[in-house]
C-alpha cells in the first residue's frame, strides 16, 4: 500500500488477526536484497503465524 508503513509489531498483529478471522495464507513483503526493510516484517509475520501460513516474494 503506497504511503503506509508498517513495523514488525504491526505486521505480527495484522497477520495474527487475519489468521484468526479465517485467512489461510498471509502475503508479506518483497525481499529484494539483504538490506531490505521487509526482512524484519517477514520474520515478525513468520513468528506470529508460522512460515507455512505466510508467503514472501524474494
Amino acid at each position: 500500500m503506497a504511503g503506509v508503513e508498517f513495523g514488525p509489531e504491526d505486521a505480527a498483529a495484522i497477520a495474527d488477526l487475519l489468521v484468526r478471522t479465517g485467512v489461510e495464507l498471509v502475503e508479506v513483503g518483497m525481499v529484494s536484497g539483504p538490506d531490505s526493510k521487509d526482512a524484519d516484517l517477514v520474520l515478525a509475520t513468520h513468528e506470529a503465524v508460522t512460515p507455512e501460513r505466510s508467503m514472501t516474494l524474494v
